[in-house]
């Protein structure tokens, strides 16, 4: 695979013709509120320069949350800076990010690019930020294979997984004795010289909650990984690291960051690209956010900064305050002020909160904190000072949503707390349920004698808490209870009916598309809710 950029549908036109370049067809992505990623694909005779312009018609009728209620006849509009050549039996397909526009070429409510990028401008337009920089953190497993069925006399769930130790009597019928991954020996140091992996040995098993930067012979995706990683660099997609991750069989990739859209859009084709790769391996991928019981999920972190006038603007030169800027921490209060709602886009699905739960390095309070993992937003304590590494993290999302969209309402509610400036809440740390503030922050904070906390120095840091204070930063902060996160998809749905005017501001998200997705989520709950499960037979068969 091959990044290609185009600055016009000429240029497009011309490369897609140029015989050269053996392109024999063009496909074209879209995707709806679900984040669902679709492909229409045309051969390159049927492609004019009129087409690439105007757009190519298709009904939107067959997918979900994409027709309106009057027509569902809508267009296919490309996006020529964002091509990537696939090859396929020695010719090329010519992928491309593509907007979903209204038959008269208008744009379209519910098409989460246009959202995404409407939001940006805005922001730009208002003289907060020229650029959002957002880069990922993407936590998957991989599994040998998954059956499930919902028939009311049949209902079951089977993971295969050559990783586990419950799982090599299932494993061992479907492979024999060993597992003869399907790729050609090469030369890679960390390769098994024999791409082989015996599913009888419990010495190569992952003890659980024990997988954390695991390598060969324990990790037997490394191949897989590689193979992802190659093709995401080739599309210049950027990717820092990957690794093992804690549970049993599961894996992330850190991606660098970029503006939102191309992040949002990267997002989009990563999870693809995993998905194709693995499959190519006869295993299967899956970014469900919680697919195990009493084991880690699958998260998406996202490493956020402000750039204006090529500046960080999270960046602020005085070591008081951390190096953070007072727009860091209204923006960050911005988020914490709306994460309820955000919840109904970052946490979307039933299965999201079963992820949200204490005792597996999940958010549980609506705060911000340089240590504690029970914190919906970390600050870095790597190159604290550096300009260009200042940043936040918000760990509340996984992927099982629209990173449009996603990405479109972290920044709209941190916007919304720049723009209030409404005094945002201290930094916490927090242990054994307790919360701190540090004393850095601790005389910035407006009657902390209020509050029935500790005041402790940041470990390792002690240097920066004797640093005289910035008369600016004097009564900043004030100091309340973090509340607790939604847990649940029927309380981040009722959030975000209350509170979504952050949202709507400019006709961004529009009201009837918030009311659309609350709807056909309400929807989804009530048909999850009418299934039964095992777990019903083992509480209640014997009552």
């Amino acid at each position: 695979m091959k990044s290609v950029s185009f600055s016009n549908n000429a240029e497009l036109y011309e490369y897609i013709k140029d015989k050269k370049n053996d392109v024999e067809i063009v496909a074209c992505i879209i995707t709806n509120l679900l984040g669902t990623y679709f492909k229409c694909f045309f051969y390159v005779k049927e492609i004019t320069l009129n087409k690439l312009e105007s757009g190519f018609s298709f009904d939107a009728s067959s997918i979900k949350l994409c027709s309106d209620t009057e027509v569902s006849d809508f267009f296919i509009k490309v996006d020529h800076s964002t091509c990537y050549l696939e090859e396929c039996d020695g010719k090329n397909i010519l992928n491309i990010m593509c907007d979903i526009k209204r038959y008269n070429g208008f744009d379209y409510y519910k098409c989460p690019r246009t959202i995404l990028k409407k939001t940006c401008e805005f922001v730009k337009n208002e003289g907060i930020a020229d650029k959002v920089c957002i880069g990922n953190e993407l936590e998957f497993f991989i599994f040998d294979k998954v059956n499930y069925s919902l028939d009311e006399y049949n209902t079951y769930l089977k993971v295969y997984d050559r990783e586990s130790f419950s799982c090599k009597n299932d494993l061992s019928s479907i492979y024999g004795n060993h597992v003869v991954n399907k790729v050609e020996p090469h030369k890679d140091h960390f390769n098994n010289p024999n791409n082989e992996y015996l599913i009888n040995d419990d010495s190569k098993k992952v003890k659980k909650k024990s997988g954390y930067f695991t390598t060969d012979p324990y990790d037997t995706s490394n191949i897989i990984k590689l193979r992802i990683c190659r093709a995401l660099n080739d599309m210049n997609i950027n990717v820092q690291r990957y690794h093992h991750e804690v549970s049993t069989s599961q894996h992330e990739i850190s991606l660098k960051y970029f503006d939102a859209l191309t992040n949002a859009d990267f997002l989009l084709i990563t999870k693809q690209i995993i998905k194709t790769t693995v499959s190519s391996f006869n295993r299967t991928a899956t970014f469900m956010p919680k697919p195990l019981v009493n084991d880690n999920g699958n998260g998406l972190h996202c490493n956020i900064s402000l750039w204006k006038n090529n500046k960080n603007i999270f960046y602020h030169n005085d070591p008081s305050t951390f190096f953070l800027s007072k727009e860091s921490f209204y923006f960050m209060y911005g988020i914490v002020k709306h994460a309820k709602a955000l919840q109904a886009f970052c946490n979307a699905t039933m299965n999201s909160y079963k992820r949200l739960v204490p005792g597996f390095e999940t958010c549980q309070k609506l705060f911000y904190s340089f240590g504690s993992r029970s914190a919906v937003i970390r600050l870095s304590l790597i190159n604290y000072s550096n300009p260009s590494e200042k940043r936040i993290e918000f760990r509340l999302p996984d992927c099982a949503n629209s990173p449009h969209l996603v990405m479109a309402a972290i920044i709209l509610a941190g916007y919304d707390g720049i723009k209030s400036k409404e005094q945002p809440l201290v930094p916490f740390e927090s242990k054994d349920n307790h919360f701190y503030i540090s004393s850095i922050f601790s005389k910035y904070v407006q009657h902390p004698e209020n509050f029935n906390i500790l005041t402790h120095a940041l470990e390792g840091y002690e240097s920066l808490h004797t640093i005289n204070e910035s008369p600016e930063f004097k009564n900043f902060f004030k100091c309340e209870e973090p509340q607790g996160i939604s847990f649940s998809l029927v309380e981040s749905l009722d959030a975000l009916e209350k509170d979504h005017a952050f949202l709507t501001v400019n006709n961004i998200f529009t009201e009837e598309m918030i009311q659309e997705y609350i709807k056909f989520k309400r929807e989804e709950i009530d048909a999850y809710n009418k299934y039964v499960n095992a777990y019903d037979y083992h509480l209640y068969y014997e009552c």
